[in-house]
């Protein structure tokens, strides 16, 4: 149960809107909010307010997370957020973890890098308020110096914010709820439309989806959170493409014809691997064959440059004609498939929309 401080809000949420404000932060929002954690987050107009607003709003918060991105020190909002946390922490006693998000500790606390390049430009600017500077630098190396949590690029983001939430709440001794998996929400952006639920009902298969994305693309961050929100809501998922789900391509080709449904997520790499071409190929196939239902997923990409093949999927073919010369037939399937795919009723997900809205 929550022990309660008097406290307005159990975590204030800092981070660069710009570069992880519509993915990252916005998946660790949520699950600290599922979780039963009052978490408020400001840059962007999430949480929006005057300077003095937001100091209250950190003075009011138990805990402060901060997370620490490769471009953190270019916000002078962000800087400023972080003088206030680390003022609050001495004056009132806010916990304050500091997450170093696909940063080393080091380069923050050193201001090394671009934090580096973002401190020269700062002192240019701000010239004549070098004090000011001086305090973000200050913040900076007193916040990199806290015990905090690290994420690699090569860890999975949902193992890592699952690991930050457990942390949150035990810090607030706060028991974390168990929920069965059917009764989690489903991430609405990512949510089928509603007679695919219904036809997955209706239908016999061992599974229920068959994912494909490309894995180096986003494997590690939108296609992970979509794996895992799918499991959670109870819909069977399977996933290729990095090792998750492994084998052959007959044991590929078996898994597709076992599934209900496959979601295909077109990011701007998907036509970029040719193990991913070859799995749509079997979609597009069994689709044909076996009355697959597939929903495609425009991630980042406008449905026309798929259908067309233009942009990142035209320079992605102009490879595979060379290195594929004396096998233009199995281009010409990989062709064939994106188009068709392409034209089916999907799902468009751009930059400006957040991941779990």
């Amino acid at each position: 149960m929550l022990f309660l401080s008097g406290k307005a809000n159990d975590v204030f949420l800092s981070f660069n809107h710009q570069e992880i404000g519509k993915n990252f932060a916005d998946h660790l929002y949520k699950d600290l909010n599922y979780a039963g954690i009052r978490t408020l987050r400001d840059d962007g107009g999430i949480y929006t307010g005057q300077k003095s607003d937001i100091k209250r709003a950190i003075q009011e918060s138990r805990i402060s997370v901060v997370v620490f991105s490769k471009d953190y020190a270019s916000s002078t909002k962000c800087l400023d957020q972080l003088v206030l946390i680390m003022d609050a922490r001495r004056t009132t006693g806010l916990l304050v973890l500091p997450l170093f998000y696909n940063v080393d500790p080091s380069e923050v606390w050193e201001q090394k890098g671009l934090f580096e390049e973002a401190f020269a430009k700062h002192e240019k600017s701000f010239h004549k308020e070098m004090a000011r500077v001086d305090s973000w630098r200050a913040a900076l190396k007193e916040a990199a110096d806290l015990k905090g949590k690290e994420r690699k690029q090569d860890r999975y983001e949902s193992k890592f914010i699952e690991s930050i939430v457990k942390e949150i709440a035990d810090k607030l001794n706060l028991s974390l709820p168990h929920v069965p998996p059917s009764s989690l929400p489903l991430s609405s952006a990512l949510r089928p439309p509603s007679y695919f639920l219904g036809l997955l009902r209706e239908r016999r298969k061992d599974n229920d989806v068959f994912l494909s994305f490309s894995h180096h693309d986003i494997g590690k961050n939108f296609g992970d959170h979509l794996y895992k929100d799918l499991n959670s809501s109870g819909i069977r998922t399977l996933r290729d493409n990095g090792g998750i789900y492994a084998g052959q391509k007959s044991d590929i080709k078996k898994a597709i014809q076992e599934s209900r449904i496959s979601v295909v997520v077109f990011s701007k790499g998907y036509a970029s691997s040719t193990k991913c071409l070859d799995q749509l190929v079997h979609i597009m196939d069994a689709r044909d064959k076996t009355g697959l239902l597939v929903l495609p997923v425009f991630y980042n990409v406008d449905p026309s440059e798929v259908r067309k093949q233009k942009g990142l999927f035209e320079e992605a073919f102009a490879k595979h004609e060379k290195s594929f010369h004396k096998e233009m037939a199995r281009v010409k399937s990989w062709r064939d498939a994106l188009k068709e795919a392409a034209d089916l009723a999907g799902m468009v997900l751009q930059q400006d929309r957040y991941m779990s809205n």
